[in-house]
């Protein structure tokens, strides 16, 4: 790289190579610099702060009498569920059950797989039910799976992942 003379527009701006500016420290003669700087400081603590995305994960046995059964609940602060992938296990499903459905347990629930979807002939050996939007999880709220006509008749042990990105600071789903 071109070195910038100190009495240069360039090196006024921006600082020469071998000063600390240039490495990024702030100094009191390279003010462009000084907020460049701070505005990059202030972005990643921004980002770090909302955590920039994340997933949690779980399992849930279809082998259930018909019902709801708790997935994931907000904690601590407000999420935005992003996706939510759910996966069979190396068999076919059968028994008594005819469908699932995920869905939060909002008084208007916002619903995520519906139970067309999640209907047994789509429940195939590894097979994958996946939902891409937004939802707003306040804390307490919970996302929920349907069971709909009974149990599978053996362990169906099936692996739930949602991607949720925190609103404020500390929010995740457990």
């Amino acid at each position: 790289m071109a070195r910038h003379e100190s009495g240069s527009l360039l090196g006024l701006l921006f600082g020469q190579l071998d000063v600390a500016a240039a490495a990024g420290a702030v100094t009191d003669t390279d003010l462009f610099g000084a907020y460049i700087k701070q505005v990059v400081t202030n972005t990643e603590a921004i980002v770090a702060a909302l955590g920039g995305g994340t997933c949690a994960a779980t399992t849930i046995d279809l082998n259930q009498a018909a019902g709801d059964y708790d997935l994931f609940t907000g904690s601590a602060q407000v999420v935005l569920l992003e996706s939510l992938v759910i996966r069979m296990p190396t068999e076919a499903c059968g028994g008594a059950l005819t469908s699932i459905a995920i869905q939060t347990d909002d008084a208007t629930p916002q619903e995520i797989i519906n139970s067309t979807d999640g209907a047994v002939a789509n429940l195939t050996s590894e097979g994958q039910l996946a939902w891409t939007g937004c939802v707003y999880i306040p804390v307490g709220a919970k996302i929920q799976l349907t069971i709909g006509g009974g149990a599978h008749g053996s362990e169906y042990l099936c692996n739930v992942v949602a991607a949720y990105r925190a609103v404020v600071s500390g929010g995740v789903l457990v």
